[in-house]
C-alpha cells in the first residue's frame, strides 16, 4: 500500500498566469476564489497589528511558493477587512488575521499549524493540499486491511488516473480526507468491476458497519458527489481536542459534551446513536465527545472527577449546565432533546434558581459558612451564580489575533 502523489496532476495546474499575492474584493472574489485548485486567503486589516506582522510573512510565502511550484494550481490571496466587511461577514471572520483555505472554490477550515507564521510553514501547508491522504491498493487483501482501521473510508476503482473524473476524486480527497474519512484508490492495473453507462471511475463508501455502499452516480459531477461524501464523511459528533478546539468554540454554538473514558466505546456509541436520533439535523448546537483524561480541568471546574463519567453538560459558552436529572437518563427518549430545548428556551437557566442540586462553584462553601452564622431575620435570598463556561477559555489567544467580538 503506498500513497498515491502527484495524481491527476493535469487537474491541479494553473492554466493562466496569476500575480504572487491577489487582493480579493467584493467585485472579484468568486473569480479569484475559483481561479486555483487551492486559494490560500489571509483576511486582516492595517489597524491589527498582527496583521501588519503577517504582511510581509505573507507577501514572502506567496513569492516563494509562485517560484518554487509554478506548476501547482495555487493561490495566495489577501483580503482588507475594513474595506471588505461584507466578505468578512460571509466567511465567519471574527479575529484578525485569519486565514483560511479554499479547495475547488469551497471554504475549508482555518489555518492554524501550531501557531506557525512563517513563510515557510505556509508554504509546505499549501503544498500538503496537493498530497492527498489517498493511498494505492494493488489487492483486495491490502484493501481490506487498510479497511479495518478506519470507520469511513472511500474507495475509488479506476484505470485512467489522466481521466477527469479521477481527477475529481482527487479534488475531493483534498477536500474531505481532512476529515474522518480516509481514501483509497485502486492501482491502475487492478481490475474492477464494470457496468454499462458506468464506464469510468467507481466509488463506493464503507463505514464502521463494513456495508459498502456505490455512489450511484458519476465523478463528472463534482459538487453532487461533493454532497453525497460529505454526509458520509462528516461526522454529527466530534471529538474535541486541543487541535480542535479553538474551531470549535469561534463556530459560536453551544456545546452539549460528554466527557468519558476513551476507551468507554459502549457510551461513546450511545451517545452518538442518541444524538442522530434526538438532534437530527439541529445545527444550533455542536456535540461533542470528550477524553476525561485530557480534559480534566473542566471536569475539575465541574467538581466532577474520572469516577463521575459518563459526565453530560451544556456549555453555552457563557454559563455550563450539568445534567443531573435523578429520575432520568440522557438516553431515555426524547430526554436528550429536552435538555437541548430547555437550554434554548431558558429554563436551564430559570431552573437553576429554584434547586440546589447542582450548586456552583463555591456555593457549597457560602452555604457552609451561613450554617455557622447565627441565625438572622429573613431577608432577600443569595443569588446564586451559575458556574461559567468551562470552554470558553480555550478559544482564540488575544496574544495572537485581534478579536472583533468579544463576547464569544
Amino acid at each position: 500500500m503506498r500513497a498515491v502523489r502527484g495524481l491527476a496532476l493535469l487537474w491541479l495546474i494553473i492554466g493562466v498566469v496569476v500575480p504572487e499575492n491577489v487582493v480579493i474584493t467584493r467585485h472579484n472574489v468568486d473569480q479569484v476564489l475559483n481561479s486555483a485548485t487551492v486559494v490560500f486567503v489571509a483576511f486582516g486589516a492595517d489597524w491589527c497589528p498582527f496583521s501588519r506582522r503577517l504582511k510581509p510573512v505573507w507577501d514572502e510565502a506567496a513569492r516563494e511558493f509562485k517560484h518554487k511550484h509554478p506548476e501547482l494550481s495555487a493561490v495566495f490571496a489577501t483580503v482588507d477587512g475594513m474595506k471588505e466587511p461584507e466578505i468578512i461577514n460571509k466567511y465567519l471572520v471574527h479575529k484578525y488575521p485569519t486565514m483560511r483555505y479554499f479547495i475547488a472554490g469551497a471554504m475549508h477550515r482555518e489555518y492554524r499549524r501550531g501557531g506557525a507564521r512563517t513563510s515557510q510553514a505556509l508554504v509546505e501547508h499549501v503544498l500538503a493540499k496537493f498530497d492527498p491522504p489517498m493511498e494505492t491498493f494493488d489487492s483486495q487483501e491490502t484493501l481490506d486491511v487498510g479497511l479495518a482501521q478506519n470507520k469511513r473510508n472511500v474507495i475509488v476503482y479506476s484505470h485512467d488516473r489522466d481521466s477527469y473524473s479521477f481527477g475529481n476524486a482527487v479534488k475531493l480527497a483534498m477536500t474531505l480526507g481532512g476529515y474522518d474519512c480516509r481514501f483509497w484508490a485502486s492501482a491502475p492495473d487492478l481490475p474492477y468491476l464494470t457496468k454499462p453507462g458506468r464506464e469510468g471511475s467507481l466509488v463506493y463508501f464503507q463505514g464502521a458497519n463494513q456495508e459498502r455502499e456505490e455512489y450511484p452516480g458519476t465523478l463528472d459531477n463534482f459538487g453532487h458527489a461533493k454532497q453525497w461524501l460529505k454526509e458520509r464523511c462528516i461526522p454529527a459528533v466530534r471529538e474535541l481536542t486541543f487541535e480542535n478546539v479553538e474551531e470549535v468554540t469561534e463556530e459560536r454554538l453551544p456545546l452539549i459534551v460528554l466527557f468519558r473514558n476513551r476507551a468507554d466505546t459502549k457510551n461513546t456509541e450511545l451517545f452518538i446513536s442518541v444524538v442522530a436520533r434526538e438532534l437530527g439535523e439541529d445545527r444550533t448546537i455542536n456535540p461533542l465527545l470528550a477524553d476525561a483524561k485530557v480534559f480534566s480541568h473542566p471536569l475539575h471546574m465541574l467538581r466532577k472527577n474520572e469516577k463521575d463519567l459518563p459526565v453530560l453538560v451544556i456549555d453555552s459558552m457563557e454559563h455550563v449546565f450539568l445534567f443531573d436529572d435523578p429520575n432520568t437518563s440522557w438516553d431515555t427518549p426524547g430526554r436528550l432533546k429536552q435538555f437541548v430545548d430547555d437550554l434554548k428556551s431558558g429554563k436551564l437557566h430559570r431552573d437553576f434558581h429554584h434547586r440546589h442540586n447542582f450548586p456552583p462553584i463555591g456555593a457549597r462553601k457560602i452555604e457552609e459558612q451561613q450554617q455557622q452564622q447565627p441565625e438572622k431575620p429573613p431577608g432577600p435570598a443569595a443569588a446564586l451564580k451559575l458556574p461559567d463556561s468551562v470552554f470558553k477559555p480555550l478559544k482564540p489567544s488575544e496574544m495572537r489575533y485581534t478579536l472583533l467580538k468579544t463576547e464569544l
